[in-house]
C-alpha cells in the first residue's frame, strides 16, 4: 500500500493497493479501489495520495502495468489508405525487430510485426489474410537498427461485383542504415509516414482480405 488518499462521498483513509483500507468514492471497491464510480490516474493500488469522489485509487500501479517506464505513450501518426475493413491497432512498443508481409493479386494482403518490449519479443497479432504465397520478411538489426519511415503505395480497385475498394499494394521500410526493397506490388498513390526525429514503434490501419490502411505510432529516437 502507498501513501495517503482522500476521497468524496466515501470520506478519506489511507490510500494505495493491496487489500488495505483505501482512499476513495463511495463507488469504489476491490483492490487499489476501481469501482464504477471510479477513475483516477494510475487507479489501481496506488503509491502516491489519491482523491475520491469521482476519483479513488492513487497515481501508482495498477497491476503490472500504471507507472511502468516502457508504456511511453507514442505518437499516432494518421494512417494511409482507404475506409474499408476493420480496425486494428498493435499499439506502443519499444521498437521493431521483423515485418512479415504476405502479397496476393490486389497488393499487401497481410502484415505481422514482431516487437521489443523490455527483454521480450512480442509477436504482434496477423493483420489481413495470408495468400498461397509465401511471407516475406524484413528483419532489422535491433536494437541499433530502426524503421524511420513507411513508404507505400495504395490503389483503388474496381470490384467484380460492383463498387470500388482501396488497397495497399506496396510497403517500403526505410531504416537510420537503409531502405527495404518494395513488399507488394508497385500500382498507385504514394504515401510516406514520418516524423523527423522519430522513430516507428508500432502500427495500426485497416484490414479485411487485405490490408485497405496502414499508419504507425512514433517516439523520439533517443541514444
Amino acid at each position: 500500500g502507498g501513501g495517503p488518499g482522500w476521497g468524496g462521498p466515501g470520506g478519506h483513509g489511507p490510500g494505495g493497493g493491496g487489500g488495505g483500507p483505501r482512499g476513495g468514492g463511495s463507488g469504489c471497491h476491490g483492490p487499489g479501489g476501481g469501482g464504477p464510480e471510479c477513475f483516477g490516474p494510475g487507479g489501481g493500488g496506488g503509491h502516491g495520495p489519491g482523491w475520491g469522489g469521482n476519483g479513488g485509487g492513487g497515481s501508482g500501479d495498477h497491476g503490472s502495468e500504471g507507472k511502468d517506464p516502457e508504456s511511453k505513450p507514442g505518437k499516432k501518426l494518421e494512417a494511409k489508405g482507404g475506409g474499408e475493413g476493420d480496425i486494428w491497432d498493435d499499439g506502443v512498443f519499444d521498437g521493431v525487430r521483423k515485418v512479415h508481409v504476405g502479397q496476393y493479386l490486389s497488393g499487401v494482403s497481410f502484415i505481422k510485426i514482431e516487437y521489443n518490449k523490455g527483454s521480450k519479443v512480442i509477436i504482434g497479432d496477423g493483420h489481413g489474410k495470408e495468400s498461397m504465397l509465401e511471407l516475406e520478411t524484413f528483419e532489422l538489426d535491433y536494437p541499433s537498427e530502426y524503421i524511420t519511415a513507411l513508404k507505400g503505395k495504395y490503389d483503388k480497385l474496381h470490384q467484380e461485383k460492383g463498387g470500388s475498394m482501396t488497397y495497399v499494394t506496396t510497403l517500403i521500410f526505410v531504416t537510420n542504415k537503409r531502405t527495404s526493397r518494395p513488399y507488394g506490388l508497385d500500382a498507385g498513390t504514394s504515401f510516406e509516414i514520418k516524423e523527423e526525429g522519430q522513430k516507428i514503434v508500432g502500427f495500426h490501419g485497416k484490414a479485411g482480405d487485405y490490408i485497405h490502411q496502414i499508419g504507425v505510432y512514433v517516439v523520439p529516437i533517443t541514444n
